[in-house]
Order: structure tokens, then sequence, then C-alpha cells
């Protein structure tokens, strides 16, 4: 059984576009604080980015994430099963915080090296840092949500 940080995926309600995947949020706990990373592509990915960021060492990480199946619950727009066993099982945080998953309409969906969007950073301590809007990055990169005893305004 691997050991280290233990996360959990969900798919975020009503954010699938005729063009686009839905979103989805990878959570954990590290050092008294609870990260959150959101993305299109590859949320697990994004959460070792804000980890590594933040100064977490190099650790496995299992990623549980819930399946929605079944009828469509009209308040919610899901039906949520917990998972039993891990989804996804990385070996390293700080090699997975390089990968990103990718697609187009000419190349199936892949795993790819991250490249980060312009006008995007982090701290180190995991905080993203003010950017001017002319520099948003386009949706999909991540965000982070940082909470916890010494988690800093954003």
């Amino acid at each position: 059984m691997m050991t280290g940080i233990k996360a959990t995926m969900r798919v975020i309600p009503n954010s699938r576009t005729p063009k686009r995947g839905s979103r989805w949020s990878a959570i954990c706990e590290w050092n008294g604080r609870t990260f959150e990373a959101t993305s299109r592509s590859g949320a697990s990915f994004a959460l070792c980015r804000e980890l590594v960021a933040a100064g977490c060492p190099d650790q496995p990480m299992e990623v549980w994430a819930s399946r929605y199946t079944g009828p469509v619950d009209p308040s919610t727009g899901i039906v949520e099963i917990v998972p039993t066993h891990p989804t996804l099982r990385i070996a390293s945080i700080h090699k997975a915080a390089g990968r990103t998953i990718k697609e187009s309409d000419k190349v199936p969906v892949r795993e790819a090296t991250y490249e980060p969007h312009p006008g995007a950073s982090v701290t180190g301590d995991g905080q993203k840092q003010a950017i001017s809007p002319s520099e948003v990055p386009e949706e999909g990169s991540g965000e982070l949500r940082v909470h916890g005893p010494n988690a800093k305004a954003a």
C-alpha cells in the first residue's frame, strides 16, 4: 500500500460546455493546510504543482475520484458514488507537477509536459500572485484555493 498524501477529486457540477469537458477539483491536506486545485486538464497534476510551490517534500499521492452515474438529480445535476479504491496513484508529486493532460481536434487525449500560461505564477508558499486582467491565463490552467491558519488572502 502506498503512503503519502491522500487527495480526493470530483467533477464540478454543471461545468461542462458544448466544446469543453467538465472542470475537476482535486483537494488534499498537507502541513495543516487544505489545498484545492481546479482544472479541465489534469486537476491532480495541478494540485501537485501547488504542493510543490508550497514547499511540500517529494512523496507519493493517492487520488480518490468520485464517480458520477445513474439518473441525474435535478437539484445538483449529478449522482455521486463514493469510490472504494484509488483512481490514480502518483509515485512522485514533484515529477507529476511537470505533467498535464492535453487534447485537440487532431490529437486524442494524452499526458504531456506542463507549460505554464503566460502571466500565471505561483509564489513559493502556494499562493497565486496577482496579475493584471490582460494577463489572465486561459481557463483550464488550474486554480488554487488555500485554506487554513497560515493561508494568506490572494
